[in-house]
């Protein structure tokens, strides 16, 4: 019988722990992407996001971060 390889990710998920902590922030994550990716197409500046941030303060700080560290790449 062969042994199947074992992804990373299903490594990682095997772990009570990591998978209560993947399972808890994944939606975060996931919103932060899609609402990058819309700030990208609607080409909204840095700016105009720090004046909406009011709204999404926490989430938007983050925001503010990595849209910056992706356009200083």
């Amino acid at each position: 019988m062969k042994n199947k390889a074992v992804s990373t990710f299903d490594r990682v998920m095997a772990d009570p722990e990591q998978k209560e902590l993947f399972d808890k922030e994944y939606s975060g994550f996931l919103l932060s992407e899609f609402l990058l990716e819309a700030i990208e197409k609607r080409k909204i500046s840095t700016n105009k996001l720090a004046k909406i941030n009011s709204l999404l303060t926490p989430l938007g700080y983050e925001l503010i971060a990595k849209k910056t560290f992706i356009h200083a790449r």
